[in-house]
């Protein structure tokens, strides 16, 4: 794995100099990886795809990562290159038909919903998906490919006359700057470091009906001061290594099951997703159960997270099994209706053994049900979901719930296709301590990263947030959003807790009050290549009457939060 070497912090310089000196030779590599257009058949060049020549539509939607639209913009290289043979040659698409099938396991929808791609786009764009063991490069087999990127020749090989194998990853590097930040708690503590993420993956299909996965992972950081976030190091390790088998294949769908270390993502991540920007992912060992129909999508699942060092060691050591965590449910999505979604969900969740970390204090035993409702009527948006949670908190009972609501507008014809939203989230507090019932929403395990503000201050936990978000691309390789946050507390004597569930700030008598404070977000990103992109972004957080009045005695509230961050897949 490409890791730093650990010396003494040389200064914020030598790690600025570090984090863009070397992205910028590498993107410049990068970029020359496209092969030239190859001639057709017929002498002259293949016509251009519709996604092409509209330019900024297809490529609006590969927004930052923190909203992990899957890179649509993969070019591989004329298969008859490649020197051996890659399904029905001749006929363009038909490798498609003849190559071994799998599951399509995630729906990739982890995106707001006006980020809706255009239905024309080839299927070279589409080639990276958001979680790598859902990769779909069966477009190399059509001998009309005319385009090359780095790894693509590991890709698609032939082991025997019905098995194929796919080889990649991705290297990332952040450079990050955090001013009364560091720790993620307005601790007055500053740093700057840098994060590096490389994956390498491994696909291979036995046939119609068996496919092996596996996946590392190696999270590394340098130059930091203050001790490293569990999310932001963790040396190597297995974030999947799964076996998925077909168990059933009729005309209205198919049954598969995967047993083995396992990402999981449902819906649009706000209570399960490996939350993608921290530099360790989340993941899981379990085993799971899949339909895949015309308009029904069910999964069903019993699993136990990995550690990756987060529970003491007396618990557990770094990436062993939790056996202290049984995480389970379903999941199903109808896609029947015209632009809409609906999803139903039901998720379990005991906890044993606690204290297991301040997010999860006590023994506990939570059953969550909810409903999402997201679609679009002409340029207008829209996205609603509910969830009620009840069950065993400690001594006590659980009786709490969340929700969301957003509308949305596309201004389609306009330059750039700018959209704007506005979000109200809720999760409830627990507005009396002692009375034996507790009212805190629990977020089980979300991206809290994507959507409660950047810099991961909060969580879906005790809070009402009013939001709203503008995107536009200004050319067809920039794409920029910007984020404004009102967060408030919804109990007033509850806690403010942040991205992971825990505790940072809490007025045990409420005389603090429930303001908490606003944050701005602003995300620039280009895109050098169908493989590579560059992200810059910078957040403020002005501090609310509540953050001012729990304050630790020398530390303001404020806090600013810059980061650049390049990433090259393969």
């Amino acid at each position: 794995m490409i890791r730093w070497c650990a010396r003494p912090p040389p200064g914020p310089v030598a790690t600025t100099l570090v984090a863009y000196v070397l992205p910028l030779l590498m993107v410049i590599a990068a970029a020359g990886e496209a092969a030239p257009a190859q001639p057709t058949a017929g002498g002259g060049n293949a016509v251009q795809p519709k996604s092409q020549r509209q330019g900024t539509s297809a490529k609006k939607a590969a927004v930052a990562t923190h909203w992990p639209i899957p890179p649509r913009f993969r070019n591989p290289r004329n298969a008859a290159q490649r020197g051996r043979s890659r399904g029905t040659a001749g006929q363009a698409g038909g490798a498609a038909d003849q190559t071994p099938g799998g599951p399509e396991e995630v729906q990739e929808e982890a995106e707001l919903p006006q980020r809706i791609t255009p239905a024309e786009e080839r299927p070279a764009f589409q080639a990276y998906k958001r979680f790598y063991y859902n990769n779909d490069f069966r477009y190399l087999n059509d001998p009309n490919n005319r385009e090359f990127y780095f790894g693509d020749y590991f890709k698609q090989v032939p082991i025997g006359r019905r098995s194929l194998f796919d080889f990649g990853g991705e290297y990332r590097l952040r450079d990050q700057h955090e001013f009364n930040l560091r720790g993620r708690n307005l601790s007055g503590t500053s740093d700057d470091f840098l994060l590096q993420r490389t994956r390498f993956y491994g696909n291979l299909k036995l046939g119609e009906r068996i496919r092996l996965y596996g996946e590392a992972l190696d999270s590394a950081t340098s130059y930091q001061r203050h001790t490293p976030l569990p999310t932001e190091e963790n040396g190597i390790e297995a974030l999947n290594l799964f076996a998925d088998g077909r168990l059933y294949d009729g005309d209205r769908g198919e049954l598969w099951g995967r047993v083995g270390r396992q990402e999981l993502a449902f819906g649009n991540e706000r209570l399960v997703s490996p939350a993608i920007w921290n530099n360790v992912l989340r993941t899981f060992d379990g085993a799971k159960l899949f339909w895949r129909g015309k308009d029904w999508k069910i999964d069903g699942f019993w699993v136990r997270p990995v550690a990756f060092g987060i529970l003491p060691n007396a618990l557990s050591r770094p990436d062993r099994l939790d056996t202290t965590q049984n995480f389970y449910g379903a999941y199903s999505s109808y896609k029947g209706f015209e632009k809409q979604k609906v999803d139903f969900y039901y998720l379990g969740l005991d906890t044993y053994g606690a204290p297991l970390s301040p997010a999860f204090p006590v023994d506990s035993n939570l059953q969550t049900f909810g409903a999402r409702w997201m679609g679009r009527q002409e340029n207008f948006l829209y996205e609603f979901e509910g969830a009620y949670q009840f069950g065993l908190w400690g001594a006590g009972i659980q009786s709490a719930g969340m929700a969301v609501a957003g509308l949305g507008y596309e201004f389609a014809k306009a330059k750039g296709k700018p959209a704007a939203w506005v979000y109200y989230d809720w999760a409830s507090g627990d507005a009396n301590p002692a009375n034996g019932r507790h009212g805190t929403f629990n977020q089980l395990f979300p991206w809290g990263h994507r959507y409660f503000g950047f810099m991961d201050l909060v969580g879906r936990q005790n809070i009402r947030d009013l939001n709203g978000v503008y995107t536009i691309s200004p050319t067809e390789n920039v794409n920029v959003s910007a984020w404004y946050h009102l967060f408030y507390l919804d109990q007033a004597r509850d806690a403010l807790y942040n991205a992971s569930g825990n505790p940072i700030r809490i007025s045990p008598t409420g005389r603090a009050g429930r303001f908490v404070g606003q944050e701005f977000d602003l995300l620039v990103q280009i895109l050098v290549n169908p493989r590579a992109d560059i992200l810059f972004g910078y957040s403020h957080f002005f501090a609310g009457s509540f953050v001012r009045a729990t304050n630790p005695p020398g530390v303001s509230g404020n806090a600013d939060f810059y980061y650049s961050q390049w990433s090259w897949r393969f």
